[in-house]
């Protein structure tokens, strides 16, 4: 069982993992994968912190690495895809 300062703790590192993963999306519909993916990354480490500390899973830290790998790829597919212009198309 945990103690008022544990619960303190538990409640804020969860409302700080909740605000990565709600701006993460943010940042990639923006195309601003690099941003999207720090967010998941921060997320990811404050879950696997908080796992470690309470015991309680919040997200499955699988989960979160599959998020990663979505944005990374969505990263490189904006990097890589062919733009109508290079072709010389109008």
């Amino acid at each position: 069982m945990m103690d008022a300062t544990g619960r303190q703790h538990f409640e804020q590192k969860r409302i700080e993992i909740a605000k990565h993963l709600r701006d993460a999306p943010r940042y990639a519909n923006a195309r601003m994968y690099d941003q999207a993916i720090q967010e998941l990354e921060r997320a990811e480490t404050k879950v696997l912190s908080l796992m470690v500390t309470t015991g309680f899973p919040i997200r499955s830290p699988f989960e979160l690495r599959w998020e990663i790998l979505r944005v990374r790829l969505g990263k490189l597919w904006e990097e890589w895809r062919p733009r109508p212009h290079e072709f010389g198309a109008e």
